[in-house]
């Protein structure tokens, strides 16, 4: 479990974004240097390139030729904290999903199908190091220019972040106007509360049941269809208190509930609490981290908040 990896202590404020604004973050590919942006490029390739395509927002784009994989150059992070990563991109060559609406498979969480491109969030710790950890990856399935975004938590040991991009056999890939923010702030400590991503977009989810993917509702709403057994991310959760966890949330088979799990520092289950739409309880002693499971619902929001101290609970619970 990745909370062995993680010792989670933060406090939740609510701040304006900080925006990266120094090569590889933020800059739209503006020097037009390769070496600005990613690790040792090799200055005799003629796979990667920045140059200038139709539909672009920024200086340059970078362009990845034919099965090539380019690291970017690492970025530092704070530890156990909310990012916001997003770029552009568009590509030439190969199946997209516009041809075939099948391949949305291709954006759920730590997928990987060798004829598309694809992405991977790495952390390094101080001294730049991988940390093992869950992987934070998907395909990059559109050929018209798109805005991929991920959202995810620092772990603890984190110093620097480093985003790993491969094109696919037959393929360019392009992309442009790359940056990199703390989240502001959701209303929620997890992950993508509303699904405000999209839904193409798995932020918040870490494992899903079988047949489990991203759906509209009747109003053209973005929602996840939990099937029997899906895993949010997890997320840093430590000051004692009262706390609230609420959904908008349609059963739709076999015993349809969500519970929220709370974790010690050594992955140890401290409590859970299960729910359906609302529940309020003192959080647990011991606990670093929580997340959700979910079972046989349709989920529109799913929101866990710090309400008060620990007296703030027999307040709510007389409303």
């Amino acid at each position: 479990m990745m909370w062995k990896f993680m010792i989670l202590i933060l406090a939740f404020t609510a701040t304006a974004p900080a925006i990266f604004a120094a090569p590889p973050f933020g800059d739209g590919f503006a020097t037009g240097i390769l070496e600005d942006y990613l690790e040792k490029p090799d200055p005799k390739q003629t796979k990667v390139a920045l140059n200038k395509i139709e539909g672009m927002k920024g200086e340059s784009v970078l362009s990845i030729t034919d099965n090539t994989k380019v690291l970017f150059n690492p970025v530092p992070v704070s530890p156990n904290t909310k990012y916001t990563l997003e770029f552009r991109g568009c590509f030439t060559g190969g199946e997209s999903i516009e041809e075939n609406p099948r391949l949305d498979i291709a954006v759920m969480p730590r997928s990987s199908l060798a004829f598309l491109p694809c992405h991977e969030i790495e952390f390094l710790d101080a001294e730049k190091k991988k940390i093992q950890q869950p992987v934070i990856a998907f395909n990059l399935t559109f050929r018209n220019w798109h805005d991929y975004v991920s959202i995810f938590y620092s772990p603890a040991n984190a110093a620097f972040v480093r985003l790993t991009v491969r094109s696919a056999p037959g393929i360019t890939f392009s992309m442009d106007c790359l940056k990199l923010e703390k989240t502001p702030d959701e209303g929620a400590i997890n992950v993508n509360p509303d699904f405000k991503c999209g839904l193409y977009n798995y932020s918040g989810w870490s494992s899903l049941a079988v047949a489990a993917k991203m759906i509209l509702t009747k109003d053209g709403k973005p929602a996840f269809d939990t099937k029997y057994g899906s895993t949010s991310t997890g997320f840093p959760v430590s000051e004692p208190g009262t706390y609230q966890a609420s959904a908008k949330f349609t059963g739709n088979g076999y015993n349809a509930n969500i519970s929220v799990r709370f974790y010690d520092k050594d992955g140890k289950s401290t409590g859970s609490f299960r729910f359906l739409d609302k529940t309020v309880f003192i959080l647990p002693s011991g606990t670093v981290a929580g997340d959700f499971l979910a079972y046989s619902g349709v989920i529109e929001e799913l929101r866990l908040i710090r309400a008060g101290d620990e007296k703030k609970i027999e307040e709510i619970r007389k409303k």
